[in-house]
């Protein structure tokens, strides 16, 4: 069974540190744990992962990627975690318009989405996003 080491709970520690120095400042970092479909082969301490995963602040999600158990609640927490830091960096800001990659102001932009080619349809849609 894979035990995981305070070594590698420091580079995981890391790792999130310079994503929130470098990245946007409304960044979401959650764990992802593969091998879900194999609950009798357990790879790793749950227990373990658990705890190093709420001492650093993020979530823990069990994943397959054989049968996609637990993908879409992923991307659905990730989703709603990204949106309420969003609306927590607007409210901080006084409703201020933030851009995306830099965290500063601008004003929202038309966005054109076209369909891919030989998509049904392929019509190209020309409307304002958000």
């Amino acid at each position: 069974m894979f035990t995981p080491t305070r070594a590698m709970f420091i580079q995981v520690e890391t790792f999130k540190r310079n994503v929130l120095q470098y990245g946007d400042s409304d960044v979401v970092i959650v764990v992802a744990a593969n091998k879900a479909d194999l609950p009798h082969h357990p790879t790793f301490s749950l227990a373990a992962v658990e705890s190093a995963c709420e001492e650093l602040g993020v979530s823990l999600h069990l994943t397959s990627a054989v049968s996609g158990q637990g993908v879409d609640d992923l991307f659905v927490d990730v989703a709603r975690k990204a949106v309420a830091k969003r609306r927590e960096l607007m409210d901080r800001h006084n409703g201020e318009a933030l851009g995306i990659g830099g965290g500063g102001g601008g004003a929202k932009k038309a966005v054109t989405l076209t369909a891919a080619s030989g998509a049904p349809g392929g019509k190209k849609k020309s409307k304002p996003c958000c």
